[in-house]
């Protein structure tokens, strides 16, 4: 299983495995955390983020309005197929 992480300006992070020992939904929150506590880190002040849970994943929405969204896909063929669809 992995974590695919795409961005509503259009780029997208390599999928991340899930290690074996690891609940698939908790690891993907832990990774959307981790991305929420950088934000809120180097934009301290600057207004409001938010971890926003999804029929599909999770969502990360950032201080000035972009949002990070966080998918669990069962393989990477799965993205290849997505993004011929596009």
């Amino acid at each position: 299983m992995f974590v695919d992480i795409s961005y509503s300006w259009g780029d997208r992070e390599t999928p991340i495995e899930i290690p074996a020992n690891k609940n698939n939904w908790d690891y993907m929150l832990e990774l959307a955390i981790r991305e929420m506590k950088e934000e809120c880190r180097t934009h301290c002040g600057e207004g409001m983020a938010s971890i926003i849970p999804t029929e599909d994943g999770i969502e990360l929405h950032y201080m000035d309005g972009s949002v990070c969204q966080y998918e669990l896909v069962e393989n990477i063929k799965e993205l290849d197929t997505e993004n011929t669809r596009e």
